[in-house]
């Protein structure tokens, strides 16, 4: 088992060095779009920074075993209801590079619970037993970074329609803790997991855009295996230099994570539907 882990390993190590390095080449090669002759016009780059939110009803499960042995976890518990959570609020902010078709994403993700609650049922959960009707305050972050590179390709066949494949790291860090007075469950990590997907963009108008897009993770093992599908609608409030887009749009998303021990860290949380809104600065140089 361990030969297999460390094949395992040495395959996501060099899918990530092969990917820093088409990244790397991609780069040099974006900077160098409009600088390639003598009086040709330099390559536009675009700087879009902005914020959102979006809220919706997740369900899913932190299951919390202790050193991965047998009998120290509930099975597929505690779920996000035992706990008294019922909807997700996630607080965006991101920034797109844009140099000539090509564009790099950098994104941080903020998503935290915190609730006071007695349980209904019994818990066993990181080998702590907790009784029905006891007192317990959870509280849970699930953190996100994103890394993308994407390339736009222009639809020639139909204005305004353009197509957006691209690659991508996720980080995810964890930190769940489930305590009262007397006892307490406490466990965090930091995983990633690498996603490929596309866009698909059509201007509608010069002030609106739609945009659909879909991201899933690749099946490497001891990673985050994570699902989106999203439309979004941008709206140009202050059309001229620079751009201010009020994006309104619905999601779905799913993070899955589990381990390879032999009962495993087992989590999965499922927002679907999710509403989402923000806004868009671009300025262009």
């Amino acid at each position: 088992m361990s030969f297999l882990v460390g094949i395992a390993r040495a395959a996501m190590n060099a899918v990530i060095l092969a990917w820093s390095s088409a990244l790397l080449i991609l780069t040099q090669g974006a900077c160098a779009d409009g600088l390639e002759a003598e009086g040709r016009e330099a390559a536009q780059i675009e700087y879009q920074v902005y914020l959102s939110r979006w809220a919706g009803d997740i369900k899913g499960y932190l299951q919390t075993p202790d050193g991965g042995m047998p009998g120290r976890t509930d099975r597929h518990r505690p779920t996000f209801a035992e706990l008294g959570i019922e909807t997700a609020d996630r607080e965006v902010a991101g920034m797109h590079i844009n140099v000539g078709h090509h564009q790099f994403l950098l994104e941080s993700q903020r998503m935290r619970f915190e609730e006071e609650l007695l349980l209904d049922a019994p818990l066993l959960s990181q080998w702590i037993q907790f009784d029905a009707g006891e007192a317990v305050k959870t509280q849970i972050k699930m953190d996100a970074w994103r890394f993308r590179y994407s390339q736009k390709r222009e639809v020639i066949t139909v204005p305004g329609l353009s197509f957006q494949p691209g690659a991508e790291i996720y980080l995810m860090d964890f930190h769940y803790r489930l305590f009262n007075t007397d006892k307490k469950v406490d466990r965090s990590y930091m995983k990633a997991g690498y996603r490929l997907g596309a866009a698909v963009n059509y201007a509608v108008s010069s002030r609106f855009l739609l945009v659909a897009e879909f991201y899933q993770s690749l099946p490497f093992p001891n990673t985050v295996d994570t699902t989106s599908l999203g439309i979004h609608g941008y709206y140009d409030l202050l059309p001229g230099d620079g751009e201010l887009m009020l994006m309104v749009g619905v999601s779905h998303r799913k993070l899955r994570y589990k381990d390879e021990q032999e009962v495993p860290n087992n989590l999965v949380a499922e927002t679907s539907p999710a509403i989402n809104i923000g806004i868009r600065y671009t300025l262009g140089f």
